[in-house]
């Protein structure tokens, strides 16, 4: 009788550790969630539903685009940080999201708490100016900000956004104290540009585009290291302030430790995804470079942005209060 019992709990302990392999085998067996921490029809979300399709399409499963925004983010990536690690909940997530803890306090850690599958786009952020304003590339900026130290205001998509860590990179690059003026968000911000309210701001390409075409803005550099085909006319920052980099990049994360073969599945899917030509298509109307990477690459990547930026932030003296 003992010997039978013994089995039994044996075969009972066997069966509790394998339930959750045999699921990570017949993954994806249902719908997954991909959470985006934003409202509908952001730069996030419209290439999180550009994505949506090639990885049904890939996966045989419906991938279900979920807006949970809220809190400039942090509603939707907590949400995805404390669900079940089994694939079937996933974030859609950028630069910004992951270095937010280096400025404040943030209701996660993007190394011990995400699994990171892939990159899906990167793009350069566009320093401009106004039409008005008497410059004509980066140094010509920088002339004028040094004779004009308390005259030169940038905008930016808020306190502690990516915009604002990369204008105070640049104030500390090229020795120059221009001011932070904070807008809720990238249109009110070329707004603000387009109208000489501010004299300078970081922009995106979706954001930026309409109005340089119109002749309202400027855009004087790129703030990758290397020119990019999208923008052929604008050069790198760096040409001038050599090093200088900060480039965006959007990319899909698990909660930590599901299984390495789920891991290993969606990272392919995405990297198959974003080479189809209607993908790299639509990301190029929005003036984004289709990238993926590996999941190792992709976490030293964030580990590697922490440091940058928790650097700039002790440099720049800032503080979010």
């Amino acid at each position: 009788m003992g010997r039978l019992l013994s089995r039994m709990a044996a075969l009972a302990a066997f069966a509790v550790l394998a339930s959750p392999l045999a699921q990570a085998q017949d993954w994806p067996s249902k719908p997954i969630r991909l959470v985006v921490p934003y409202p509908p029809g952001g730069t996030t979300d419209q290439m999180a539903r550009i994505l949506q399709r090639q990885l049904t399409e890939r996966l045989g499963q419906p991938i279900i685009v979920e807006n949970k925004a809220g809190a400039a983010g942090l509603i939707g990536i907590e949400t995805v940080a404390h669900s079940a690690p089994d694939g079937y909940t996933l974030a859609f997530l950028n630069t910004g999201n992951v270095i937010a803890q280096v400025f404040k306090k943030v209701p996660y850690d993007p190394v011990r708490d995400f699994q990171p599958i892939s990159f899906v786009a990167t793009f350069p952020l566009i320093l401009s100016v106004p039409n008005s304003l008497p410059v004509n590339n980066v140094r010509d900026l920088i002339a004028l900000a040094r004779t004009r130290p308390d005259h030169i205001n940038y905008g930016s998509t808020g306190v502690g956004g990516f915009s604002h860590l990369t204008s105070e990179y640049f104030n500390v690059a090229a020795g120059i104290k221009a001011t932070h003026v904070p807008y809720k968000g990238g249109a009110p911000g070329v707004m603000a540009l387009r109208s000489g309210e501010i004299e300078m701001m970081f922009v995106t390409p979706i954001d930026g585009e309409a109005h340089r075409r119109a002749g309202e803005i400027k855009y004087l550099g790129l703030t990758s290291t290397a020119p990019n085909e999208l923008l052929p006319d604008v050069p790198p920052i760096a040409d001038t302030l050599p090093g200088f980099n900060s480039v965006v990049w959007f990319g899909v994360l698990a909660p930590s430790g599901v299984p390495a073969n789920v891991v290993d599945r969606l990272s392919s899917a995405i990297g198959w995804a974003v080479q189809q030509p209607d993908v790299k298509s639509n990301f190029a109307n929005l003036r984004v470079n289709p990238v993926s990477n590996t999941p190792g690459q992709f976490r030293d990547v964030i580990k590697a942005e922490i440091r940058h930026w928790a650097g700039i932030v002790r440099e720049a003296n800032l503080s979010a209060d």
